[in-house]
This record gives C-alpha cells, sequence and structure tokens, in this order.
C-alpha cells in the first residue's frame, strides 16, 4: 500500500543540516561585524550621554549570542544526521 509508504531523502536532509551549518556560521559572522561597528559608533561617535550608555548595555547583552547561533547551527545538523541514522535503524538498511 503506497499509502503507508514513508520515503525519507537522505540526501535532502543531509543537505539540509549542512545549510543550517553554514549559515549558522553566516550568521555568527554577521553578528561579529555588527558588533564590531556598533561599538565603533559607540566609542568614537557618541563618546559620552545616555544615548551612549544605552548602546554600551545593549553591546553587553547582543555580546551574550556570540557563539550561540553556530551551537545552533551545529545542534541542528547532528540532529539531521541522528535522524537518518535512526531511520535507518529502524527501517534496518532496507533501503
Amino acid at each position: 500500500m503506497a499509502a503507508k509508504d514513508l520515503i525519507v531523502d537522505d540526501d535532502y536532509i543531509r543537505s539540509m543540516g549542512d545549510y543550517f551549518d553554514k549559515e549558522g556560521r553566516r550568521l555568527e559572522a554577521a553578528l561579529g561585524a555588527y558588533l564590531q561597528c556598533l561599538s565603533q559608533v559607540k566609542d568614537q561617535a557618541i563618546p559620552q550621554g545616555d544615548t551612549h550608555d544605552a548602546i554600551e548595555s545593549f553591546l553587553s547583552f547582543a555580546t551574550s549570542l556570540k557563539g550561540e547561533l553556530t551551537a545552533l547551527s551545529e545542534v541542528a545538523k547532528a540532529r539531521s544526521e541522528r535522524f537518518i541514522s535512526q531511520i535507518d535503524d529502524t527501517d534496518q538498511y532496507l533501503f
């Protein structure tokens, strides 16, 4: 019965894992560049005052995100690989 068949495209799942990994690293680099620019604005364009203090506060929170995007993308890649492995174990490598 075709209605009960489940088709898992291993190549697609692996490619999505690679995509999430690559995009996580790209977003991490973009975050780093953004934080660097914001820091330069704070230090050079707004050296004091309430806006300076607000940017400094924001930077301290935003800096805590560093490494999180890469970690999430690595988890997504690992889960895609684990999903394929679990499917293979369940169907006993029939396909």
